[in-house]
């Protein structure tokens, strides 16, 4: 008979099979996964009822957090078949997302340590159990070039027609030294990395105050952040991969 596990279960179980072996705390594995004590007992005791996880008590007084837990080694089979269909369930073809032709507020949720992207934010990555990132689709393989080069990103932003105040922009770590800047493009550095930047798009329709946008208006915005986003895909194709 299958067990249906939620999504905080199943990251519970990942979590220990990373540590696999090794006897962690309920503090250690509620701490990791990010889930608050009170919500944290009934995962756990849903995962020792079914036998994934053996919970030992070496002091039956102490308070719950003190507790330790392990895997035990007859599950870890059992348990690797679930991760793995759970996790085939859950990730997107990188090669199948279309971002020339992608919604202006579309976005793609990825690992950027595993360069994987998921169907929804699941707030840790189901390989690394790092950080999920929203990245707008427009702009996903301008990021994804970058990194795969070594100019490793910290954030960035499409651009978006519908909203003025946005504008076409990443930021890579450290000081990036190179020879060029995308055409219409600025750069500058603050104290943990360097910024690239179109113009503000509400700049470019010269107008003083923007309460609304005609259809007109949203087209000429359209025209200047698909510019930026080519200009800015021409200058990454001809970047020399990053040593540093």
């Amino acid at each position: 008979m299958s067990i249906s596990l939620t999504s905080e279960e199943l990251y519970i179980l990942r979590v220990m099979r990373k540590f696999q072996g090794k006897r962690l705390s309920f503090h250690e594995i509620a701490s990791v996964c990010r889930i608050k004590f009170n919500e944290m007992e009934k995962y756990m005791d849903k995962l020792v009822l079914c036998g994934y996880v053996y919970e030992f008590k070496d002091n039956p007084v102490e308070f719950r957090p003190g507790y330790m837990y392990i895997i035990p080694p007859n599950k870890i089979e059992e348990i690797n078949d679930i991760l793995e269909k759970d996790f085939k369930a859950s990730v997107v073809d990188i090669e199948d997302i279309d971002c020339l032709n992608a919604d202006w507020d579309d976005k793609t949720f990825i690992c950027m340590n595993c360069m994987i992207a998921y169907k929804e934010n699941y707030g840790m990555c189901k390989k690394c159990l790092g950080d999920i990132a929203d990245i707008d689709t427009k702009i996903l393989d301008t990021i994804l070039e970058l990194n795969r080069k070594g100019y490793t990103t910290m954030f960035c932003c499409s651009g978006h027609p519908s909203r003025p105040t946005s504008y076409t922009h990443i930021v890579m770590k450290g000081k990036i030294i190179v020879e060029s800047v995308p055409e219409d493009f600025s750069i500058e550095e603050f104290n943990r990395g360097t910024v690239y930047r179109a113009p503000m798009l509400e700049k470019r329709l010269k107008k003083r105050k923007i309460q609304t946008l005609t259809d007109e208006e949203i087209e000429k915005l359209e025209f200047f952040v698909n510019c930026d986003l080519e200009n800015l895909r021409k200058w990454v194709r001809q970047l020399p991969e990053n040593k540093s």
